[in-house]
């Protein structure tokens, strides 16, 4: 009351604001020593929750809590980009791979650390490892350089409990051209069929430059 005496068997109205979560007793009566007690779930969405107490039918000023939501534990994996691509073996992918995590409500986290291994006989290398948190989502990306020999690279990516990814980057040997001879303004480009089973096209890129890669300018597939 008015001079600090603890008043007893008075109703305090508990009211989670919208977003704000739940509360187990939303008119909690007060003890001997005039508390009231109620339990408050936060809500599942990242984001501030505010409470509000209330004496029921009474002027008295109203008290306001407030309490942050963090995202959990990583729950799930997302690739954001570069999980679909291939390249020319010993050489890095064109495009770094960037993978974000969710929890169980599915909040992006605001700190990322994947882990990156490879798997199998044919294998790839990680550099430029970065977790980036001031990016939206906040990721993990790296750069993959594919294995010596063509084929298949398997690179596996991890993170706490979360459902493990399993990527698989095809590496291709670069093809051999002949000696290009300009006649009237073209070029004659010459290899030899591939008997490759797996093997899909063959893609001509064009460069100013020696060590051409898949980042060259495409002519024709």
């Amino acid at each position: 009351d008015a001079y600090d005496n603890p008043v007893k068997n008075d109703i305090v109205s508990f009211t989670a604001k919208p977003g704000g979560g739940s509360v187990s007793n939303a008119n909690a009566v007060t003890d001997s020593a005039g508390v009231a007690k109620t339990f408050w779930t936060l809500d599942t969405l990242v984001g501030i929750n505010k409470l509000e107490a209330t004496f029921a039918g009474k002027p008295t000023p109203s008290v306001q809590f407030t309490a942050t939501v963090t995202a959990g534990d990583a729950s799930t994996l997302i690739v954001l980009s570069g999980g679909d691509q291939f390249g020319f073996v010993d050489t890095p992918l064109p495009e770094q791979l960037q993978i974000a995590a969710k929890d169980m409500y599915g909040n992006y986290l605001t700190f990322v650390s994947v882990q990156f291994t490879a798997i199998g006989k044919n294998t790839s290398t990680f550099s430029n490892r970065r977790n980036d948190t001031q990016l939206t989502p906040p990721r993990t990306r790296v750069t993959i350089t594919l294995g010596a020999f063509p084929g298949e690279n398997i690179v596996q990516a991890t993170m706490g409990a979360a459902p493990f990814l399993t990527f698989r980057f095809n590496g291709y040997a670069p093809i051999l051209l002949s000696s290009p001879t300009a006649v009237g303004g073209t070029v004659d480009l010459n290899w030899e069929k591939n008997l490759n089973a797996n093997f899909v096209s063959y893609t001509v890129y064009r460069s100013t430059a020696p060590g051409i890669t898949t980042s060259g300018t495409s002519l024709a597939t």
